[in-house]
């Protein structure tokens, strides 16, 4: 309605696509994105768990609170804290030769005892959910997790602002 639009006019933000150098072409919005997360399964399953009441079906939920990041980034720092990691090989995907499943492995790094991550911040499967193995790359998905809710914390004004957790697979 009318009066929506000009009640939420102030919170708009100009937005410029890539291409547009000279910023001639703005677009305005309402929200922005804050974080993203790729194949990082174990975050993605924090968040069904503990925001959606468990139901995992690509949709907004209840607002993410100020004190629910700071849940998840003392997740992320503990299971980090217990992540002793060795040299070996690791999962690096799949292919088929000849009609059977073959595993590429690739020299790289694990977790040598992973049993506060998978009960802290275990992984889950799905459709495009990547790796399920606690290894360099479930290491990096929860450093960047720790930076991506760093930034959140300190540029949101959880007065005035809200944070949403949405997912796409």
């Amino acid at each position: 309605s009318q009066d929506d639009l000009e009640f939420y006019a102030d919170y708009y933000k100009p937005t410029y696509s890539e291409w547009d150098k000279e910023k001639e072409h703005p677009w305005w919005r309402i929200k922005e994105e804050v974080g993203y997360w790729r194949k990082a399964n174990q975050i993605h399953n924090w968040f069904v768990e503990n925001i959606q009441n468990g139901v995992d079906d690509c949709d907004y939920h209840r607002e993410v609170r100020e004190e629910d990041l700071l849940e998840l980034l003392d997740v992320c720092k503990t299971v980090l804290d217990s992540c002793e990691m060795v040299e070996g090989e690791i999962c690096n995907g799949y292919m088929y030769e000849n009609g059977k499943r073959t595993v590429i492995m690739e020299p790289g790094k694990y977790v040598k005892d992973s049993s506060v991550a998978k009960q802290l911040l275990p992984t889950t499967s799905g459709c495009f959910f990547g790796s399920y193995d606690y290894d360099e790359y479930y290491v990096d998905d929860n450093k960047n997790t720790i930076d991506i809710i760093t930034k959140v914390l300190e540029t949101t004004d959880f007065e005035t602002q809200m944070i949403y957790y949405c997912s796409s697979w």
